[in-house]
């Protein structure tokens, strides 16, 4: 094929993103696939260069234009971090089926769809309450806590009365007992997935006394997790903390912490939180109990 064959023309017009079928008659199967990657099954944009989010939304939208994005495509429409790398989730009004996409089907009332930047997608109430009954286990919770944490902007996609508006407004909705529950566990403080799950084992081990996004010094400090009465705190390290001059960072902090504000830090990796999990609250309970003591 030439570069000014007839392909070009059905690919320009609609960004990069082309029907598959809309090729067959310019190209051979392996041409193709040579030259065409797959970004949805059945959607195709040119080879060479990383398929992003935003091309999976086109895709979605030229397979399915009437589609409302639901779930954590719609949360991350919304602006929730740690959302655009799970599959793209939207609503029809028929049941389909397709590689590579979420299609979910249901009752969709008008007011649970609104516009941002032209797209379609659920409310914030809604968004919450679809990642809360269709997602399996704590990873319901870490979707949650993401829709409910306040932004930089001083927004977040929704809170806790509306969602429990939604709710009381929708007494046969399917699987409501399930958003009941994770609505119940949900803080909205963790800035990550790995802080929600973190908070989550301290509370199921009975340490409640541990709230979120704790203030030293009227916000010169910030700590992930603290017992405010013990001044204990749990602190998440993910993989941009490796780097040396952050580690040099975290050190001077928390030593700036325990020195002169009588904070006493644990910090936890990946690793600790999926393979110590005993050791750590171990550890955690034995820092509180020293607090206490000295106290009395």
């Amino acid at each position: 094929m030439s570069v000014g064959d007839p392909i070009s023309a059905l690919v320009r017009p609609m960004g990069m993103g082309v029907r598959t079928r809309e090729l067959v008659p310019y190209a051979t199967p392996y041409e193709i696939r040579a030259r065409y990657q797959q970004v949805i099954r059945g959607v195709r944009m040119p080879a060479g260069r990383p398929v992003t989010f935003r091309d999976l939304i086109d895709a979605a939208l030229l397979l399915y234009p009437d589609a409302v994005f639901c779930g954590w495509t719609a949360a991350a429409l919304h602006g929730v971090a740690y959302c655009a790398d799970r599959p793209i989730e939207v609503w029809f009004p028929l049941p389909r089926r397709r590689q590579g996409i979420v299609i979910r089907g249901g009752a969709m009332p008008d007011a649970d769809v609104i516009v941002v930047d032209g797209l379609r997608l659920t409310t914030g109430a809604r968004t919450f309450v679809d990642i809360a009954r269709f997602t399996d286990g704590d990873d319901a919770v870490v979707g949650a806590d993401q829709c409910l944490r306040v932004r930089d902007d001083g927004r977040s996609v929704t809170t806790v009365q509306d969602v429990a508006d939604y709710l009381d407004a929708h007494t046969h909705l399917h699987r409501s007992r399930r958003v009941r529950a994770v609505l119940a566990e949900a803080d909205g403080g963790a800035e990550s997935p790995p802080e929600t799950h973190l908070r989550l084992l301290l509370h199921r081990a009975g340490l409640t006394m541990f709230a979120t996004q704790i203030v030293i010094d009227g916000g010169r400090y910030r700590l992930d997790l603290g017992a405010d009465e013990y001044k204990v705190a749990v602190e998440y390290d993910g993989r941009d903390h490796a780097d040396p001059g952050q580690q040099s960072l975290d050190a001077t902090r928390r030593n700036t912490l325990r020195h002169d504000y009588g904070w006493e830090v644990i910090v936890v990796t990946a690793k600790i939180l999926a393979e110590g999990r005993d050791e750590l609250l171990r550890q955690v309970r034995s820092a509180l109990d020293e607090r206490a003591h000295a106290a009395a």
